[in-house]
């Protein structure tokens, strides 16, 4: 799907599954999903990035 810069675009989610190891994501997780702190150093990285509204969803 591509994404205009500025657009809003309505898409629908589907969870990771098998192991849960990420590579790639601009670098934000490169690691398994589910390792403790993950969740909390991705969004630091996003936000360190700036990428907006970077862990206001819960």
């Amino acid at each position: 799907m591509r994404f205009s810069p500025g657009g809003r675009t309505a898409v629908t989610l589907a969870p990771i599954g098998g192991r849960r190891v990420v590579v790639g994501f601009a670098g934000l997780v490169d690691g398994p999903l589910d390792a403790a702190g993950g969740r909390e150093r991705a969004l630091e990285r996003a936000r360190a990035c700036g990428y907006l509204g970077a862990g206001e969803a819960g």
